[in-house]
């Protein structure tokens, strides 16, 4: 059995202890997970699609854009707490007065430790395992009399 190894970042900050950085508990990393798919579907509804020879562009809906923008901000920040709240142990209301460059560093860090590849090997490990279960239709021989599903 393979030892899994708890990494830890620690972010050292002039006139306070070290900040210790790590991999989010399941419960919390779940809610995460849920509350990073709103956010990016939000984000999501605002982007048009490329036009012929401008895939490289990002092209927004205005108008949509500006209805949506405080809920995204709002997201932003509340994703952003969430992570580094559940990776140090520190209070939303500690994160909301440290130093913004000690923020990004400690964000930077949490998203590296929860988001890595480590977790994202993990994670498609899982999915292959699960997809092996459910082979897809065109792996089976559904018959002559069968209706396709769309």
């Amino acid at each position: 059995m393979e030892t899994i190894k708890q990494k830890v970042i620690s972010i050292t900050v002039e006139n306070r202890d070290a900040i210790n950085v790590r991999r989010m508990a399941w419960k919390p990393a779940l809610e995460f997970i849920r509350k990073f798919g709103a956010h990016a579907a939000a984000i999501k509804s605002v982007i048009l699609p490329s036009a012929k020879g401008e895939e490289s562009m990002i092209r927004f809906n205005v108008a949509t854009l500006l209805d949506k923008l405080q809920d995204i901000i709002a997201g932003s920040e509340d994703l952003a707490t969430h992570l580094i709240e559940h990776s140090t142990g520190l209070l939303a209301k500690e994160v909301a007065e440290l130093d913004t460059l000690v923020a990004v560093e400690v964000l930077n860090a949490a998203i590296a430790l929860n988001m890595g590849p480590e977790l994202k090997n993990s994670l498609l490990g899982i999915g292959k395992t699960l997809s092996a279960l459910f082979p897809s239709a065109s792996r089976t021989n559904a018959g002559e009399n069968s209706t396709p599903t769309t």
